[in-house]
C-alpha cells in the first residue's frame, strides 16, 4: 500500500507523467512508430506547431511567450527508441508490453527485468513538460525527438537541419545529473561473416549446452572502462581452453544480443567426444574458479552450465576460423586519454556474435575521439577478418561531436549550476555516440551542450534513474532556458 502510495505522489510530477505515458508504448529501435504518431497526436491537442518527416523523426514547436518574440529560442533533442535488453527469465515481449515500473525510495527501476527505456523517455518527458510548461514567459522552443538513436542514428543524420530556427541546442541524452557535456566520440559498426562447413556429428561425440551469464553488461562506450567482462570473449576463452585438450564443434552460437551493450550472456551447443565430458567438465570448473577471482565483484553473479543439450543435431561445424577472429581482434579500451583522468579515448566492443546454416556472423561497435583511430581500429579487424576468409560489412556510422571553448550556452548551464546548487558541474567529453554531432553538421552555428539526470546502467535491465536528480534537472533546464534567452550575442 505505501509502494502503491509512493508512486502515485510520483506521477503528480509532470514529468514523470509525461514519462510513464510514454512507457506505456513500444518503442523499440525501428519500431517508433506508434510513439512518433503519439508525439504528434500530443503536440496538436496542445495547439503546438509539429511536423513528423518520413522516418518518423518529430519536429515540434512553440511559440514565445508576449514580449519574448525577440528573444534567442532554444532547440531541445532527445531520441525516441529505446534499448530492448531484458532477462532471460522475463517472458515480457517489447513489441506490445509496457515498461514496468519498481520505486524504491529514489530509484525508479523496473525491478531488473527489463531496461527502464529512461535512456531517452526521461529526456522526451523533460522536453514535453517545458512544452507544457504555463508558468513562466519563455522563448521560442524547439524540440526535436529522433529515430533509431540506439542503432544507425539515421533519424538525426537524416532530420531536415533547415527547419531549426535557433542556435542553442540542448541534448537531453546524458546520464549524469552533475555534468555538463561538450563533446562525444563518434564511431561505427564492422560485421565480419565467416563461411562455415558442416559435419555430420558420429556416435562417439555428444552435444553439450555451454552457458555464460551473470555478469553486469552495460554502455558499450560509457561503461567500457569498468571491467564487467564480456560474455562473448569469455565463451571464446572456454572454447579455447577446451579446443587444447579434446577435438571440438559447434552447432549453435549466440552471443550478446546488440553491439551497443557489452555482452551478459553466451550460449552455444558444441560436440566434444563422449569419453572426454568428465574431463571437459573439469577444464570449466577450474575456469569459473578463476573467473571468480578475476572479476571479483563484477563476477559475483557469473555462472557457466554445461550440460547435455536437450535438443537433437545432427551437423556441427569447424570453428577454427571463427574462434581465431574473436581471440585475435580487439576488444575493450583501446587508448586512454593521456590528458584527462579516467577518460577513454577509444575503443571497441565485441557485441554480437551468431551462427547460422550460412555461417558465423561477429558485430563489433568501434568508438573513438579522432575519425584516424576509429577507421585504425576497423582496419585492424577488416584485415583480420579477410585473412580468415570473411566478408566485411560497415556500417551505422555516426559522426563524433568536438569541444568547442567559445560555448555561451556551456558558460550559462554552469552559471545556473552554480547559483542553483551551489555546486560546479563536470564539464567534459563522453566516450558515448550522441546525435549532437549529427544536427551540428547539419547546422554548424549551433551552440551545443548535453545534459541529463542520474541514470544508471543503460542498455541493461540493471537501469535505474534518480527521481529527485530529474526533479533537479528540470528546474535547471528551466533556467537555462531563461537565461540562455536573455544574453546579448
Amino acid at each position: 500500500m505505501e509502494e502503491q502510495q509512493e508512486m502515485k505522489q510520483l506521477l503528480q510530477d509532470s514529468v514523470f507523467q509525461n514519462f510513464y505515458k510514454i512507457s506505456q508504448i513500444p518503442r523499440g529501435s525501428y519500431h517508433e512508430e506508434q510513439i512518433s504518431d503519439y508525439m504528434v497526436q500530443w503536440a496538436k491537442e496542445r495547439g503546438l506547431f509539429v511536423i513528423q518527416d518520413s522516418l518518423k523523426n518529430v519536429y515540434i514547436r512553440k511559440e514565445a511567450s508576449k514580449g519574448y518574440e525577440q528573444k534567442k529560442g532554444v532547440i531541445l533533442q532527445a531520441h525516441m527508441d529505446m534499448v530492448c535488453e531484458k532477462i532471460p527469465e522475463s517472458v515480457h515481449d517489447f513489441l506490445k508490453d509496457p515498461i514496468p515500473w519498481v520505486l524504491e525510495g529514489d530509484i525508479l527501476s523496473t525491478g531488473g527485468e527489463t531496461t527502464l527505456g529512461a535512456d531517452n523517455g526521461i529526456g522526451m518527458a523533460l522536453a514535453m513538460s517545458v512544452l507544457e510548461e504555463t508558468s513562466w514567459k519563455h522563448p521560442m522552443i524547439e524540440v526535436v525527438f529522433t529515430v533509431a538513436e540506439e542503432e544507425t542514428m539515421e533519424g538525426a543524420e537524416k532530420f531536415d537541419a533547415s527547419l531549426l530556427q535557433s542556435s542553442f541546442f540542448i541534448n537531453l541524452d546524458h546520464a549524469v545529473g552533475t555534468e555538463i557535456v561538450c563533446g562525444s566520440c563518434g564511431g561505427e559498426a564492422v560485421e565480419v561473416n565467416l563461411n562455415a562447413c558442416w559435419n555430420d556429428i558420429s556416435s562417439d561425440q555428444i552435444v553439450y549446452c555451454l552457458e555464460i551469464g551473470g555478469l553486469k553488461g552495460g554502455h558499450s562506450g560509457e561503461d567500457i572502462h569498468r571491467g564487467n567482462g564480456n560474455a562473448n570473449r569469455i565463451l571464446a576463452r572456454i572454447l579455447m581452453e577446451l579446443e587444447k585438450q579434446m577435438e571440438i564443434q559447434l552447432c549453435s552460437l549466440k552471443g550478446g544480443n546488440f553491439r551497443l551493450a557489452i555482452s551478459r550472456e553466451a550460449r552455444c551447443d558444441c560436440v566434444i567426444p563422449k569419453n572426454k565430458e568428465a574431463q571437459a567438465k573439469k577444464i570449466i570448473q577450474e575456469i569459473l574458479k578463476n573467473l571468480k577471482q578475476e572479476y571479483q565483484s563484477a563476477g559475483k553473479d557469473l555462472y557457466i552450465r554445461f550440460e547435455p543439450c536437450k535438443k537433437h543435431f545432427d551437423k556441427a561445424c569447424s570453428m577454427d576460423c571463427f574462434l581465431s577472429l574473436i581471440l585475435f581482434s580487439p576488444d575493450g579500451i583501446w587508448e586512454m586519454n593521456a590528458d584527462i583522468t579516467g577518460a577513454v579515448n577509444s575503443s571497441d566492443n565485441l557485441g554480437e556474435m551468431y551462427l547460422s546454416q550460412d555461417g558465423y556472423r561477429v558485430v563489433y561497435e568501434i568508438r573513438s575521439a579522432y575519425d584516424s583511430v576509429r577507421d585504425h581500429i576497423a582496419d585492424i579487424i577488416i584485415r583480420l577478418g579477410k585473412m580468415l576468409g570473411g566478408s566485411i560489412k560497415i556500417h551505422s556510422s555516426y559522426p563524433g561531436w568536438a569541444y568547442h571553448a567559445d560555448s555561451l550556452l556551456r558558460n550559462t548551464a554552469l552559471q545556473v549550476f552554480e547559483e542553483t546548487y551551489s555546486m560546479t558541474p563536470k564539464v567534459h567529453s563522453v566516450h558515448a555516440g550522441l546525435e549532437c554531432g549529427c544536427f551540428f553538421m547539419g547546422k554548424p552555428d549551433l551552440d551545443v551542450i548535453s545534459i541529463g539526470p542520474d541514470c544508471w546502467n543503460l542498455h541493461s535491465p540493471e537501469e535505474r534513474l534518480s527521481v529527485s536528480s530529474t526533479k533537479r534537472l528540470y528546474q535547471i533546464l528551466k533556467k537555462i532556458i531563461k537565461q540562455i534567452s536573455d544574453q546579448k550575442i
